[in-house]
């Protein structure tokens, strides 16, 4: 039996891919991620990501793949939900609205949508009152109108 680390491996020989693709599992708050032209998040994001994890030396063109929601206030490149592709470096939306219209892949969204979006699937993805209540804040504090 395989753990999942050699099965990527033996998938990414089969493939003739060891010498193009490197993937490092482990704390992201403690990767070296300066060299990734890929970073792909599945966890909801913490009001330090931002700068602890995001604001560090990630190279202009890195693409960042979120899994349900984007970094809050800021815009996606590409939808294709549940994911969220964004590239370095970050565009903050100018708007509550712009960016609930890029979550959600539709003009004329507020952001109320968007959490009601997160708390009606509760529980397929775990989000909570207090998690939407973070991420409200963080989207204040991150976007004045």
């Amino acid at each position: 039996m395989y753990t999942g680390s050699e099965l990527r491996d033996s998938r990414l020989k089969k493939e003739n891919l060891v010498d193009r693709i490197s993937i490092v599992c482990g704390d992201m708050y403690k990767a070296d991620l300066s060299k990734a032209d890929v970073i792909f998040a599945m966890h909801p994001e913490y009001s330090g990501d931002l700068k602890q994890l995001y604001g560090r030396n990630i190279r202009k063109g890195t693409r960042l793949i979120k899994h349900d929601l984007p970094i809050v206030g800021y815009l996606p490149d590409k939808v294709d939900y549940p994911f969220y592709r964004i590239t370095f470096p970050l565009k903050r939306a100018r708007s509550k609205k712009e960016w609930a219209s890029a979550v959600l892949g539709g003009s004329h969204k507020l952001a109320d949508d968007v959490w009601h979006e997160l708390f009606y699937y509760q529980f397929t993805k775990g989000y909570d009152g207090d998690e939407i209540s973070m991420f409200k804040r963080m989207l204040s504090r991150r976007i004045k109108r």
